[in-house]
């Protein structure tokens, strides 16, 4: 959401990807976290929000680690 406010009309859905890999050196959080932020990232650049919004609320809401 931030993306979208501060791109504004220049906003794509690979912003997110981008932002959070410029700042892959500063970042503390647990790997696996960062690593299925990146994967769900990855896809939103890919596939965009409709698809990658679908796969969170059918495939991640029935595992337990997330």
């Amino acid at each position: 959401a931030a993306s979208k406010i501060y791109q504004g009309d220049k906003y794509t859905d690979s912003h997110p990807i981008e932002y959070f890999r410029r700042g892959r050196d500063a970042r503390v959080i647990h790997q696996e976290t960062s690593d299925m932020l990146e994967k769900l990232l990855v896809m939103l650049k890919e596939k965009g929000e409709d698809e990658t919004f679908r796969y969170i609320r059918e495939e991640l809401k029935n595992e337990n680690d997330y």
